[in-house]
């Protein structure tokens, strides 16, 4: 059964809940608050991001210069710590926006799901990680779901084999989905010249 699309059109979901666009303020747009240990601290140890104090306090150095949002692009994985995210979030007064969606295939085992599981099979783990909440992970494993619920969904590993494409999630969710395909985008015309 696929989870029904919540209605979201105007709101902003973070860790914490949904809020208006007027209560962003300024967002720093690709951070990673949190990289718990996983394949990215294997290979290089000082990407090891799970110190919750210490992220708390930078967050409250952020939300003291001014910082309002950040939205943070760990994708689903044993990396992520959706528990964490909202008590920083709680803890600083900075809203959280957690990502949802799947990172490059170097990041996972090559027996994770995400290489074996369907293209639905990945935007429903997706849409019910927006609608219900993110889970928690031990390699490909869910340990615990959370109802911390993710805002965007992240690049759709396009490098791989296609995902649902992101309309596809995008009208399932009612969300606008920030999607990266590897690629450089395309030059597009400026003004009535025509040159980009």
């Amino acid at each position: 059964m696929e989870p029904e699309a919540p209605t979201v059109i105007g709101l902003v979901r973070t860790v914490c809940g949904d809020i208006l666009p007027e209560h962003v303020g300024l967002a720093h747009c690709h951070e990673h608050a949190f990289i718990l240990p996983g394949p990215s601290s294997r290979v290089n140890p000082s990407l090891l991001l799970d110190d919750l104090e210490k992220t708390s306090a930078e967050l409250r150095e952020f939300h003291a210069a001014g910082g309002r949002t950040i939205v943070d692009a760990q994708p689903i994985g044993e990396e992520r710590a959706p528990t964490m995210q909202r008590l920083a979030s709680q803890r600083s007064g900075v809203h959280v926006v957690a990502a949802t969606g799947l990172h490059r295939g170097i990041y996972y085992d090559a027996s994770h799901f995400r290489f074996r599981e369907s293209a639905a099979a990945l935007a429903a783990r997706m849409i019910a990680e927006i609608v219900d909440g993110m889970a928690e992970y031990r390699g490909a494993e869910v340990v615990r779901t959370t109802d911390v619920r993710a805002g965007p969904i992240g690049p759709p590993a396009a490098s791989l084999r296609p995902v649902a494409p992101p309309a596809e999630k995008r009208s399932a969710t009612g969300l606008l989905l920030p999607c990266r395909s590897g690629r450089r985008p395309p030059r597009l015309p400026l003004g009535s010249g025509g040159q980009g």
